[in-house]
């Protein structure tokens, strides 16, 4: 437990810390990295706002996924609700 004990209010099936012991969710944070990718290829067109959300959504997600606390919660939570009211 690198981060510390997990403070989120909800939880995954990941067993934590396996591949990593820097990361507690090591599959669903690397996932996330999909999000950043397709953000920073739409970011010089005409999508560029949704882009910038998307990133947004893709670091809020392997933040919380990475380290189980709630500030990665908060973050991955605001960055959904961004997006969906975008």
């Amino acid at each position: 437990m690198f981060w510390g004990l997990p403070d989120i209010s909800v939880s995954f099936c990941e067993d934590k810390y396996v591949v990593s012991k820097y990361i507690a969710e090591y599959y669903n944070t690397m996932s996330a990295l999909s999000y950043i990718i397709v953000g920073l290829i739409f970011y010089n067109t005409r999508f560029k706002n949704l882009s910038r959300i998307i990133i947004l959504l893709g670091l809020g997600t392997a933040l919380l996924h990475g380290t189980l606390r709630f500030y990665g919660q908060w973050l991955d939570e605001v960055s959904m609700l961004i997006l969906s009211f975008f």
